[in-house]
């Protein structure tokens, strides 16, 4: 073991410490100015807050423990609305969508539909059943699925994957669970980082953590694999042509225009020839932008190739059940083509 070599504990602690002191700029849209105070605190978090049914069931997972009995009677009420709607046909309805949600346990029992359609319904289960989750997460079933619909994207040697917007880990933890990952760099705004790295650390205590933000003295090492939280401010720092996967999902719908282009522009830079880069997103309008944020209208590189371009199946049949969105979430997955490459 290296003697040198700074905990995770305080590691975390500097951070925490430098995104308490720093005013931030221009890091989040007027979305995320209002999204945010779910995870503002004024102390650094513990893995029992991380885990909790209240911050984590809305963007990730929670612990089966955590099923308290509140939880148990709503999901016994849902159950019962459930079969009540089907044999009167309401289902079809918004009042289907504002009961689940309603009674915080959002979309069910549609994810676990679409997770049996698309036969990877025991797998989540055993994944859950594993690390003590509950299976009763709307966000962990959605990025499950995402998993499952990338892994022929993810190169089986030393994958290098970059994630925007990576919220609380989620995916990140799903993809090292079934993947042998070298690096993990996640870029996301100070707040997030928080919350993912505690995930992240949780779940894989072993696991080589290291933030990057301006002034750190951890820097990005090609020879050190593990997982990287990268600030907004400090992706210059990351190497060109390097990673062999780029994922954003439900993220660059939530940004300014600029940040968009930014993020594309970052994806194609980082990512190396014939990789490929997958992104989920929803139209979705910035009021105090006045920004139409539309992903089908996003400035992607005419160079890279188009594998996938279609709306998404899972989130049409979850999230947008009642069809109450015009503009469904569209997926995009194309192989990254370096014109001055040899």
């Amino acid at each position: 073991m290296d003697k040198n070599k700074i905990s995770f504990e305080d590691q975390y602690n500097l951070f925490f410490n430098y995104i308490s002191y720093k005013k931030q700029i221009n890091q989040k849209s007027s979305f995320w100015e209002s999204a945010v105070k779910d995870f503002i605190n004024d102390k650094p978090l513990n893995k029992k807050i991380i885990f909790g049914k209240g911050l984590n069931r809305n963007y990730g997972f929670f612990y089966k423990k955590n099923e308290d009995l509140i939880f148990k009677f709503n999901l016994f009420i849902l159950k019962i609305i459930q079969k009540l709607l089907y044999i009167t046909k309401f289902i079809q309805y918004k009042l289907w969508i504002v009961v689940s949600v309603g009674l915080g346990i959002d979309y069910y029992p549609q994810y676990i539909q679409q997770l049996k359609k698309f036969g990877i319904y025991k797998e989540y289960k055993i994944f859950c059943k594993l690390n003590r989750f509950s299976f009763y997460s709307w966000h962990g079933a959605k990025l499950f699925y995402c998993s499952s619909k990338i892994k022929n994207f993810i190169p089986k040697d030393m994958p290098k994957i970059i994630e925007i917007g990576g919220g609380m880990g989620t995916l990140a933890s799903i993809l090292n669970h079934k993947h042998s990952i070298y690096q993990y760099v996640i870029v996301d705004i100070n707040e997030m980082l928080l919350n993912s790295s505690l995930v992240i650390k949780s779940i894989f205590p072993e696991a080589n953590i290291y933030f990057l933000y301006p002034n750190s003295e951890q820097k990005f090492m090609k020879d050190k694999p593990g997982f990287y939280f990268c600030t907004p401010e400090s992706i210059d720092l990351l190497p060109k042509d390097y990673f062999n996967k780029g994922i954003c999902f439900d993220a660059l719908n939530e940004m300014t225009e600029n940040q968009v282009n930014e993020y594309i522009t970052l994806m194609q830079r980082v990512l190396k020839n014939n990789s490929y880069f997958s992104n989920l997103a929803r139209r979705k309008f910035l009021v105090e932008e006045k920004f139409d944020n539309n992903p089908l209208l996003y400035k992607f590189f005419s160079e890279n190739k188009i594998e996938i371009w279609e709306t998404d199946e899972f989130m049409n049949n979850t999230a947008n059940y009642v069809q109450n969105r015009i503009d469904g979430w569209i997926w995009r997955t194309e192989k990254i083509i370096k014109i001055n490459s040899k």
